[in-house]
């Protein structure tokens, strides 16, 4: 479980960190939010009593938040974790394990609340890999991640991770000019040829 858990994560920072697979969405306007259910990015979570320590590793640490609503926009999640890098909260990942179903609400419901207004579309080697969408703004980044059922027993499962961009810039030196050389590549060819 534990390994499962932390392989888990790893997926999740690795693809919040990079993140440009596909081309991005963006947020629509007033729509970016700067944290998760009222806690801003950055926070010091061992501070707060409604978070109970759920793993450690290296620098990261997660949490559960007692009492939490396990949904998101009226999807029912399977749970929701928030994590800390460097002891700041940088991260919450919302889980679902009834897939498609949940799966494709939580996308929709994704959509609908923080809006791109064109769906990203995915490479066939992109969904083989589990990526679907990303949307990276100022504050915030959010990847929707689907991974398929394993031969020892894992089961399928879909998930968002919603991170702080500054902190994933921080975490990942480079990051935020390979994005910004990504974002004007795909804003040129969007332009009309003179």
């Amino acid at each position: 479980m534990k390994i499962t858990t932390c392989l888990s994560i790893t997926v999740f920072l690795l693809l919040g960190g990079l993140c440009i697979a596909a081309p991005p969405g963006e947020f629509r306007p007033g729509s970016e939010p700067d944290g998760f259910r009222g806690i801003k990015w950055g926070a010091d979570l061992s501070k707060l009593p409604e978070m109970v320590p759920d793993a450690e590793w290296d620098l990261f640490k997660a949490y559960t938040r007692l009492g939490d609503n396990l949904e998101f926009d009226s999807v029912e999640l399977t749970n929701i974790r928030y994590t800390t890098w460097q002891g700041r909260f940088y991260e919450v990942i919302l889980k679902t394990e009834k897939v498609p179903e949940d799966y494709y609400a939580l996308i929709n419901a994704i959509h609908e609340r923080f809006g791109t207004e064109v769906r990203t579309q995915t490479s066939e080697w992109e969904r083989g890999k589990g990526f679907e969408l990303c949307i990276i703004g100022d504050k915030t980044t959010i990847t929707i991640y689907y991974t398929p059922a394993q031969d020892d027993g894992r089961v399928a499962y879909g998930a968002v991770s919603i991170a702080s961009t500054n902190i994933l810039n921080e975490k990942n030196p480079g990051r935020s000019e390979i994005v910004k050389k990504w974002k004007r590549l795909q804003l040129n060819k969007n332009k009309p040829v003179q």
